[in-house]
C-alpha cells in the first residue's frame, strides 16, 4: 500500500494527503485487523524531538511537520 505522504504534498495539498494518508491508511489497517491479520506499522520520519539519549514508549511525541503529524495520527488510531 502506498499513501500520499510525500512532505511537499502534505504541505501543498493537505486535505488530499490527509484523506489518502491518514483516513485511507487507517481504514486499510483496520480492515486487515478485522480479517485477523497482524499489522506492523512503521515509518521513517521524526516524530520525537531530536535528543541525544535513547527513546522508549514513554517518550513525548513531537511530530516535525505535516508528514510526521499525519503518520502520528495513524499510529494513534492503531490498537495497542
Amino acid at each position: 500500500m502506498v499513501a500520499i505522504l510525500v512532505s511537499d504534498i502534505c504541505v501543498n495539498e493537505y486535505e488530499r494527503a490527509w484523506r489518502v494518508g491518514v483516513q485511507g491508511t487507517s481504514s486499510f489497517v483496520q480492515s486487515a485487523i478485522d480479517w485477523g491479520s497482524r499489522v506492523v506499522f512503521f515509518f521513517s520520519v521524526a516524530v520525537f524531538d531530536e535528543h541525544l539519549y535513547e527513546f522508549d514508549e514513554k517518550a513525548v511525541c513531537n511530530p516535525a511537520g505535516e508528514y510526521a503529524e499525519m503518520k502520528r495520527e495513524v499510529e494513534q488510531k492503531l490498537p495497542s
